[in-house]
């Protein structure tokens, strides 16, 4: 690789690092399940869609119906139909979402190979 590329893809592998490290552009308000944060929400999100979480039940079923409800909205990503494991700080797992929600919901998911 010459010097003026790998220059570049440095310059760019930074620059992606700062804005992976930077403070989200508004605050967020933070998604629970009982007492664990499982994410954050934007609050204009939050004030569209927070009647629609439960506050008693069934935690994989309240973040299926969130999901569909940002589904139907257009604010969810790329449907996959894939389930991902939603963990508590101690890595202890609450409930599954799908996927393609995790972003919008602050919600962070590993890989399911990572899960086997």
């Amino acid at each position: 690789m010459s010097p003026r590329i790998a220059a570049e893809l440095q310059h760019w592998l930074n620059a992606c690092r700062e804005r992976l490290s930077a403070a989200p552009a508004s605050p967020r308000l933070p998604l629970c399940v009982g007492e664990h944060v499982i994410g954050s929400v934007h609050p204009d999100l939050w004030a569209r869609l927070g009647a629609h979480w439960p506050t008693e039940g069934d935690a994989s079923e309240a973040l299926a119906l969130l999901a569909n409800h940002l589904r139907t909205g257009g604010l969810a990503g790329v449907w996959r139909n894939e389930q991902v494991a939603v963990r508590n700080a101690s890595g202890v797992e609450l409930a599954a979402v799908e996927r393609g929600v995790v972003r919008v919901l602050g919600i962070s998911a590993k890989p399911a190979r990572e899960f086997r």
